[in-house]
């Protein structure tokens, strides 16, 4: 019988990895009756991953409509019948369904429900997967993301706060279940643990992919202090908003090759206490989570963890170390172009 899968996340969990390597073997998968589809179904170029017809179906895609999304999943569930499994892998799923209105946790759950169970009408009895990491490392991971990727301004203490859904991981999954009964919940943690994130997964799901080369692991992370400056600009009015962005960007590249500064292990939490008491202040709804996972845990092994490794600076603020050497470098560019004049 066939049934479709949808992998809804959550960010920073393997996810570009694991959506990478089912894109670069979907041919091969299809053969073994498992479907990962494409746009292409309905016209569209293809891509490696499906967040952006996800994002389109709540009309936030610059380029994909309601109208392609709801096409889009139209043929998915009429192919699918022709497959044993198909899977369609969206984080957004996860993140979806959170109008601006519903700020209280009653507004946002009535929300959030509904954007479920208009999941549902498009899919019908299709299994749900998600992938948890601990709140403390999603947190950071989760705020990267969105610094980078928006012109969001707000501190991390600020951000924790304000996206508390995005933490609530039991909630999160009860809601789910309720209407997709079966969710199966993965720890990042485990799926790292086994050597190979992606084949893990993989072998959890019972997806064939025996023969297959190992997947690339993609980390497309900003450092730290480069991050921290990206959110100052982002707080900006000036009229060069989009020049200093474009140089951060560059900046990015330069650091990415290691010459520049800013490479050590930061956090953004404000000390290695807070960051363990936000992480604590989910370890008895984590239990919970136990069980919707398949992973064999250890005798007193909590369902994620509540410690992680050392690093050597905290707090979501540029280093010193980081603007002397942005100073510097500015200077020397400044000098070059005088000199390319004279």
């Amino acid at each position: 019988m066939s049934k479709i899968i949808l992998h809804i996340g959550t960010h920073k969990t393997a996810t570009t990895s694991i959506q990478r390597f089912l894109r670069r073997h979907d041919w091969e998968l299809r053969k073994r009756g498992y479907f990962y589809p494409d746009y292409t179904l309905i016209g569209k170029p293809g891509h490696y991953a499906h967040f952006g017809i996800v994002n389109a179906l709540s009309g936030g895609h610059p380029k994909l409509s309601p109208d392609d999304a709801m096409a889009f999943f139209k043929e998915v569930v009429n192919a699918s019948r022709d497959y044993d499994k198909t899977i369609i892998s969206a984080e957004s799923f996860y993140r979806h369904g959170w109008p601006k209105s519903a700020r209280t946790p009653e507004k946002y759950w009535r929300a959030r429900k509904d954007y479920i169970s208009r999941i549902q009408d498009l899919f019908g009895d299709a299994e749900v997967v998600v992938v948890f990491r601990a709140q403390a490392e999603y947190a950071e991971s989760l705020y990267q993301e969105t610094v980078k990727a928006t012109k969001l301004k707000e501190g991390f203490d600020r951000f924790l706060t304000t996206h508390w859904p995005h933490f609530a991981f039991a909630e999160q999954a009860d809601a789910w279940n309720e209407t997709f009964p079966g969710l199966v919940a993965l720890s990042y943690h485990k799926l790292v643990e086994s050597g190979d994130a992606v084949k893990e997964f993989c072998r959890l799901l019972s997806i064939p992919i025996e023969g297959f080369p190992p997947a690339e692991r993609f980390n497309e992370r900003m450092p730290h202090d480069l991050l921290a400056l990206k959110r100052l600009v982002n707080g900006t009015a000036s009229a060069d908003k989009e020049a200093l962005l474009k140089m951060i960007v560059e900046l990015g590249e330069i650091m990415g090759k290691g010459k520049s500064s800013g490479k050590e292990k930061r956090s953004f939490f404000a000390s290695e206490a807070a960051r363990g008491a936000f992480q604590d202040s989910f370890t008895q709804s984590n239990e919970q989570l136990r069980r919707f996972m398949p992973h064999v845990f250890a005798p007193d092994e909590r369902v994620l963890p509540t410690t992680f490794a050392a690093v050597d600076a905290f707090g979501d603020q540029p280093s010193a170390d980081f603007m002397f050497d942005l100073v510097r470098r500015t200077i020397e560019q400044h000098d070059k172009a005088q000199l390319q004049v004279t």
